[in-house]
């Protein structure tokens, strides 16, 4: 359905290619090709046309959205170093206050706690996720909390804080619930990976290893970045 309604955007945009919609429909449709299709080399190629229209129209926020989206696509690749940069790149335009639409600022961090998240950079993304958290705190900043909520439960469940974990997952499908069903549906899966996170890695927390005891005895993350 999302990839009908995309081409259905590109068809009704073919006589404007400057359109700001046009990247937007990249940077959506490279996401599914991440996240859902799994077709990393796609995805990147998706990002990284966005990041260069949306750099020849001058649509500033855009070109950082896609410049994220490039760099998680690329750590999820394996291209680590690479990707990273780019994710630090646009992370600073957010921090530095450069990029201005509240959305766009809380997606570009979620690339980068999803891709720390991935990489088992764990204190890293407890960090940024809660600094998306702090960022959004609002009833109208409600619909950007869900994917930093459900990341940053899956960093709780790695530590070994059960309670935690449950807490925020319970408020991110309270919260996708009680949306309309186009928002509640991006929250879902990462609800579902998280759960699956936290049925796969529960024995961890009675181990007598040394690494989990470290790891449930983590301190609280900062409240913002370094």
């Amino acid at each position: 359905m999302a990839s009908g309604w995309l081409q259905r955007a590109r068809r009704v945009l073919a006589d404007r290619p400057g359109s700001p919609q046009l990247v937007a429909a990249d940077v959506v449709e490279s996401g599914l090709a991440r996240e859902y299709e799994r077709d990393l080399p796609r995805a990147r190629r998706l990002a990284a046309e966005a990041r260069d229209r949306a750099r020849r129209i001058g649509a500033f926020d855009l070109e950082m959205i896609a410049l994220g989206q490039l760099g998680s696509a690329s750590v999820g690749a394996g291209e680590l170093a690479g990707g990273m940069r780019m994710l630090d790149e646009a992370t600073a335009a957010v921090t530095g206050g450069e990029v201005t639409d509240p959305a766009t600022r809380a997606t570009i961090c979620w690339f980068l706690v999803w891709a720390c998240a991935r990489t088992r950079d764990l204190d890293r993304a407890a960090q940024w996720s809660r600094y998306v958290l702090d960022m959004a705190r609002g009833p109208q900043d409600r619909p950007l909390l869900s994917h930093p909520l459900a990341e940053h439960a899956e960093v709780l469940i790695w530590w070994g804080r059960w309670p935690e974990a449950e807490r925020e997952l319970v408020e991110v499908i309270g919260d996708a619930v009680g949306r309309p069903v186009p928002a509640a549906g991006t929250a879902w899966p990462t609800c579902d990976g998280a759960r699956g996170g936290w049925t796969r890695r529960r024995p961890c927390s009675t181990s007598s290893t040394p690494a989990c005891r470290s790891g449930c005895a983590a301190p609280s993350p900062p409240t913002r970045p370094p």
